[in-house]
């Protein structure tokens, strides 16, 4: 009760002359609002009317007060409701424009609290102008910890789609949120890169600026299974450029790759994980089989993939109709091309397999079974399944 007295005596004196006794009250208020029965007598005076008319005062540190005051408020969903209706929005959106850091800071966290109250409350923030102010503040922002603000009241902004950051902010914007968003925002920005980079026009942009892409390769050990397969999407989408296999290749991605793949093989022998996951797993291998596929083709790397190629083998093993198959068969068919991997090929019992294949129904897959066949012989074993291939 005391808290709701002090609510709606500082309301009332908020619209006090003198600015030390305006600041004392937004401090009082500041304090009181996180309560939670001390927004409803600040509504019922018209409290949150004084705030906003304090959102255009002439100080700074009157901004920022009132806009960590309406921050505290719009926790309140009733509160938040009468703040859309009363054209709350285009105030805050116009203070991102503020010079001062200590405003901005606020601001942020009240479009935030905002946003994050329902679905509508976000929609009009979008309407409302704030994305691109907010994604241009956080690409110009050098502290972790800003950013880091920005990452959450966007998040709540977008409700998952981050198109419209993309739109202002480009790659760079997508790149930073992956240094410091949380776990369902990298895996939101996985998904909307996975996208963008099937389109060879948005893999060509990327391509003169791969030092951002470090921040993607790092992803493809989250323990999120989801954001895993969008990231290995991304990547295959992104190896099929010839010019992204070097920097790429320097960033690890081969090796990280391998060691997942390698690791899955060792556990597929394991008890089955759930239906949901297995799904989710089988989707981030065949991406990450396609990029060991992107560079097994590519002359350069032929020689560097010697030990993918038993995880390789025991894939083409599986079930015929596996979609990893024929992106597997096409890696292990480009690995056979070089005279110095075929041993290893032979001994892993890549001939076998691959003349399984000679009867594939997918013809693209008979096609490298072909080559590799050509390439590594046919096993005394193998003659007659080969022969009868025709």
């Amino acid at each position: 009760g005391r808290m709701s007295a002090c609510a709606a005596e500082c309301s009332a004196r908020v619209f006090s002359a003198d600015e030390p006794t305006q600041r004392m009250c937004l401090t009082a208020l500041c304090n009181a609002l996180p309560a939670a029965g001390s927004a409803e007598p600040l509504l019922q005076v018209g409290g949150h009317m004084a705030l906003l008319t304090h959102l255009s005062s002439a100080s700074a540190q009157l901004q920022s007060q009132a806009a960590m005051a309406l921050g505290h408020l719009c926790r309140h969903a009733p509160a938040a409701k009468a703040l859309v209706s009363a054209e709350t929005l285009p105030l805050l959106v116009n203070l991102l424009h503020s010079p001062h850091p200590s405003v901005l800071l606020q601001v942020v966290y009240a479009i935030g609290v905002l946003a994050a109250a329902d679905a509508d409350a976000a929609a009009a923030v979008s309407s409302a102008g704030a994305i691109a102010p907010l994604t241009t503040l956080l690409v110009s922002s050098s502290s972790a910890d800003v950013k880091s603000h920005l990452a959450l009241t966007l998040a709540h902004a977008t409700r998952g789609d981050w198109r419209p950051v993309f739109h202002v902010g480009g790659f760079h914007a997508l790149f930073d949120l992956l240094a410091v968003g949380s776990d369902s925002v990298l895996q939101d920005i996985a998904a909307t890169l996975a996208t963008l980079l099937e389109d060879v026009h948005q893999r060509q942009a990327l391509l003169s600026d791969m030092n951002k892409v470090s921040a993607l390769v790092a992803l493809l050990n989250s323990p999120n299974l989801a954001t895993q397969r969008h990231t290995s999407a991304a990547l295959a989408a992104l190896a099929e450029e010839e010019a992204a296999r070097e920097p790429l290749y320097r960033q690890g991605t081969l090796s990280h790759i391998i060691r997942s793949l390698t690791a899955s093989h060792a556990a597929a022998g394991g008890a089955g994980p759930a239906a949901a996951d297995a799904e989710a797993r089988a989707a981030a291998r065949v991406s990450m089989v396609r990029v060991v596929a992107a560079f097994a083709a590519d002359g350069r790397y032929v020689n560097g993939l010697r030990i993918a190629i038993q995880p390789l083998v025991a894939m083409v093993g599986s079930a015929p109709d596996a979609p990893v198959v024929p992106h597997a068969a096409a890696a292990l068919a480009s690995l056979s091309a070089s005279e110095s991997n075929r041993d290893a090929l032979r001994d892993a019992g890549a001939p076998a397999k691959m003349s399984e294949l000679l009867l594939h129904a997918d013809e693209a897959v008979r096609h490298v079974a072909v080559r590799s066949v050509a390439h590594l012989g046919v096993g005394p074993d193998d003659a007659p399944r080969f022969l009868g291939a025709g």
